[in-house]
C-alpha cells in the first residue's frame, strides 16, 4: 500500500512538473510571447496561441527563396505573426502587410516596431475590387471580413484598395487570407499571375453562394503552377450537416508554386 501511495505521489509530481508552461503573459494592453529573440504581441491571447502553432510550429508559410531579399505581400496580416516568421528566416525580406481590422492592425504595428523590423510596410486597408470604403465586420476570434457581415459582432467602415498596383514587380510570396474577399481580388491575381512565384490561398466557400475554387485552380494550372490542397475542417457527415464555421460549408488552404522556380 505504501508503495502504491508513493507511486501515485511521484506520478502526480511528474505531471505537475511536465505541464505545458504558459509563456504568454499580459504586458500592459497586450499579451506577449517571447520566442527566440522575438516578442510577439496581441490583444488576444488565443490569437497568439493559434497563429504561433500554425506559423512557427507547422511552418505553413515556409518557402525557399532564390534571393536573400524576397518580396512578400501579406494580404490579411492579422497581428503580423507571418511577418515575424518571414523576417526571422529572411532578415532582408521586403514585406507589404495589409490588415484592416483596427485591433489586429495595432498588434501588427506593435510587433513590427517592438522587433525593430526594417522594410515592412503596414497598410490598414482591406483588399477589394474597388478603391473606396466598405463595411467591415470583426470579432475577437478572427481579424475580420468584408464578407462575413452577418456573423460577427462589430462593424465599421474601412478603406479599400485593389491588389493589382502592388503586383507590378516579381512577388516571391503572395499570402491571401482575407476571410472570403479572395473572390474580390481574383481578377488582379489573374492579370499579374506571371509575376507570382509562390501563392498561399485560404479559400472560403459560403452556403447558398456560388463556389469559385475552380477559377483559382484553373488559373494555377494554366500558368504552370503546382498546387497542394488541405481541408481546414475534417467532416464525415457533410451531405447532412454542411456547415463548418459561421456561414461556410468549406474552407481550404491552397499552396501554389510556379513549377519553373525549381529550374532557376
Amino acid at each position: 500500500m505504501k508503495q502504491i501511495k508513493k507511486y501515485i505521489k511521484t506520478l502526480i509530481k511528474s505531471l505537475i512538473i511536465n505541464q505545458p508552461k504558459d509563456d504568454i503573459k499580459l504586458n500592459g494592453d497586450f499579451y506577449c510571447k517571447d520566442f527566440e529573440g522575438l516578442k510577439i504581441y496581441s490583444h488576444n491571447k488565443a490569437c497568439i496561441e493559434r497563429a504561433f502553432e500554425q506559423i512557427f510550429t507547422r511552418h505553413v508559410y515556409n518557402f525557399n527563396s532564390k534571393t536573400e531579399e524576397p518580396f512578400i505581400i501579406d494580404a490579411g496580416a492579422n497581428i503580423g505573426m507571418a511577418v515575424l516568421y518571414w523576417k526571422k528566416r529572411y532578415p532582408k525580406a521586403k514585406i507589404i502587410a495589409f490588415e484592416p481590422s483596427r485591433e489586429a492592425y495595432k498588434s501588427l504595428v506593435k510587433n513590427v516596431e517592438a522587433n525593430n523590423l526594417k522594410d515592412v510596410i503596414c497598410i490598414d486597408k482591406a483588399l477589394s475590387n474597388t478603391n473606396g470604403t466598405q463595411k467591415f465586420t470583426t470579432n475577437e476570434v478572427i481579424s475580420g471580413s468584408l464578407i462575413l457581415e452577418k456573423d460577427l459582432a462589430n462593424n465599421y467602415d474601412v478603406e479599400t484598395t485593389t491588389l493589382g498596383e502592388y503586383l507590378n514587380d516579381e512577388v516571391d510570396f503572395l499570402k491571401i487570407d482575407i476571410e472570403g474577399a479572395e473572390k474580390l481580388i481574383y481578377d488582379d491575381v489573374k492579370t499579374n499571375i506571371h509575376n507570382l512565384n509562390h501563392v498561399f490561398l485560404e479559400y472560403h466557400s459560403f452556403i447558398n453562394e456560388n463556389q469559385y475554387l475552380s477559377k483559382f485552380l484553373d488559373l494555377f494550372e494554366k500558368n504552370n503552377f503546382r498546387y497542394f490542397i488541405e481541408g481546414e475542417y475534417n467532416k464525415t457527415n457533410h451531405f447532412v450537416e454542411p456547415k463548418v464555421s459561421l456561414n461556410q460549408d468549406m474552407q481550404l488552404n491552397v499552396w501554389a508554386k510556379k513549377a519553373s522556380i525549381d529550374d532557376e
